[in-house]
């Protein structure tokens, strides 16, 4: 069998190209189930997790980014918008040169590309605009004499961290730490939205202040519309009453603000200011 090398001159191990290097597993550090950071998001909690994911842990970062494409419909749009704009151009192949061997690669590429399902390749491989980067693992038809892509797999940022020396290049997650990513198997795509760290450039990242911000003023909102036009109710209970009485007292208050029902014990009264203008 022919042998394979790298860039770099190494040679390539043919039976990682034949398997699955990157897939979940409910008994790996890849799991599907992720955290979910926005729930209780404060500025502290936010300060925090984007330092770490600077340090070289980006897991509740890339966890962040997922939610709020998730509950940030602006956000979403914005993104959704970059990306279809990208996945809908037309693809263009060109040969390196005239020469005969140049041309059959170009021929090649073009038949892979070929597939009903490239654009959502490439959707896939844009996620990187929200979070800094993106990995899809290429599956490899091995069947035929010359060794064709078969499909990319969307792997989860998550399952992936950074060198610590570069921090650009991407490791592949295992029990036993970072490893590299093994050649041919990866498509890294670090979307060149501004200078410094791929960790740093999503716009994610950009995107969180704002977010958290208004994830806020969301909240108020919501707060202000479940109280507006309801009467401030006041409980009093008689001298000498218990603390399990008092309880008793303010659960009925705070039942009658979302059940419009309450069951008080005789003796205690609660009173309805109506705000005057």
């Amino acid at each position: 069998m022919a042998k394979l090398y790298d860039a770099y001159g190494n040679l390539v191990d043919l039976g990682r190209l034949r398997e699955e290097v990157a897939a979940p597993s409910l008994l790996s550090v890849r799991s599907i189930w992720s955290e979910h950071p926005t729930r209780d998001l404060a500025p502290q909690k936010l300060a925090r997790l984007l330092l770490d994911s600077e340090e070289g842990d980006p897991e509740s970062y890339l966890a962040l980014a997922e939610e709020m494409e998730e509950k940030d419909l602006n956000y979403r749009s914005q993104l959704g918008t970059r990306k279809l704009a990208c996945a809908g151009l037309p693809l263009v192949v060109e040969a390196a040169s005239d020469e005969a061997l140049d041309q059959k690669a170009a021929d090649l590429v073009r038949d892979v590309l070929q597939t009903e399902e490239i654009e959502d390749v490439f959707t896939d491989i844009l996620d990187g605009l929200g979070k800094g980067f993106s990995v899809c693992e290429i599956g490899w038809d091995t069947s035929g004499r010359a060794w064709t892509p078969s499909r990319l797999s969307w792997r989860d940022p998550r399952w992936f961290t950074f060198d610590q020396v570069d921090g650009r290049t991407v490791r592949l997650k295992e029990p036993s730490g970072p490893v590299p990513l093994p050649p041919f198997k990866f498509l890294v795509h670090r979307p060149k939205l501004k200078s410094g760290l791929p960790i740093r450039g999503g716009l994610a990242r950009a995107s969180a202040w704002s977010y958290l911000f208004a994830n806020y003023g969301l909240k108020d909102w919501v707060g202000f519309c479940e109280l507006f036009g309801q009467p401030v109710r006041v409980g009093k209970y008689p001298v000498g009453a218990g603390e399990d009485q008092i309880k008793i007292l303010e659960q009925a208050v705070r039942g009658i603000g979302s059940d419009a029902a309450a069951v008080i014990p005789d003796g205690m009264v609660i009173e309805f200011v109506k705000a005057e203008v």
